[in-house]
């Protein structure tokens, strides 16, 4: 089964495929200082919750660019169904070469989705290319919790999670300051990873004759696997809300 169509599985009862809570993007909302005259872009919107979420507080306008199908046409569906299909676009397609207008948004947003372009440091680069110079960026990475990780940990996951310092450092010398941050809470992880489990039990349980059912059980216990035995310990995830370099020089 293509892994895209298993997290579809997993994410059926998710509005937001992440472990932020819709009080933290509120917050971050009021940091960057969204208005109804704001337009966003999110790369990696998933089911546009993010942006419906601002839309209906905020009133603000967004694209949303998506490379799951299946993403794009229930992220369309919640739109139409709460009344933001004309101030929410949905585009189906890779991030990392959608051909975006330059400096034409207010807010660019990124969470946990800096796999689009191979890591943080290229995120950055290609985000900024979609702000003016008074703009925000709105990027969300896993971190490692404690200094005291296991080599093997660190070994598995060194391409992908940072240490906090470190995300700072790379921001500043891809020219950015960093503005406000926020992490998500134990709990919001435990809600987030759950939810996965979650939709994947109750696909077992209704395709018990499924010829891929065998390789979604294995995956169901894989990640439940990964999450108690280290990532729940050792794995964060932080909010960045960025800005343009205050360095006049």
């Amino acid at each position: 089964m293509d892994r895209f169509e298993i997290y579809n599985l997993a994410e059926r009862y998710m509005e937001l495929i992440n472990p932020i809570s819709e009080e933290q993007l509120i917050r971050m909302g009021e940091i960057m200082e969204l208005t109804s005259g704001s337009h966003v872009i999110d790369f990696g919107a998933g089911f546009a919750g993010m942006l419906r979420l601002w839309a209906r507080d905020f009133g603000i306008s967004g694209l949303g660019v998506e490379f799951r199908k299946d993403a794009c046409l229930r992220a369309r569906e919640n739109l139409l169904k709460h009344g933001y299909q004309d101030q929410i676009h949905i585009v189906e397609g890779d991030a990392s070469t959608y051909n975006f207008e330059r400096s034409a948004f207010d807010v660019a947003c990124c969470i946990g989705a800096s796999f689009i372009w191979k890591g943080f440091r290229n995120t950055l680069k290609a985000m900024k290319e979609a702000i003016p110079k008074d703009g925000h960026i709105l990027i969300a990475e896993p971190y490692w919790v404690h200094d005291s990780v296991p080599e093997e940990f660190k070994e598995r996951e060194k391409d992908a999670v940072h240490t906090e310092f470190e995300l700072l450092t790379i921001a500043r010398e891809e020219g950015f300051d960093l503005k406000f941050i926020s992490r998500a809470t134990p709990e919001g992880w435990d809600h987030y990873e759950s939810g996965n489990w979650r939709g994947l039990i109750q696909w077992l349980s209704e395709n018990e004759d499924h010829p891929e059912r065998d390789e979604v059980v294995n995956y169901l216990r894989k990640i439940q696997d990964d999450y108690l035995d280290y990532a729940r310990k050792y794995v964060g995830l932080v909010i960045l809300v960025l800005v343009p370099s205050m360095d006049l020089n």
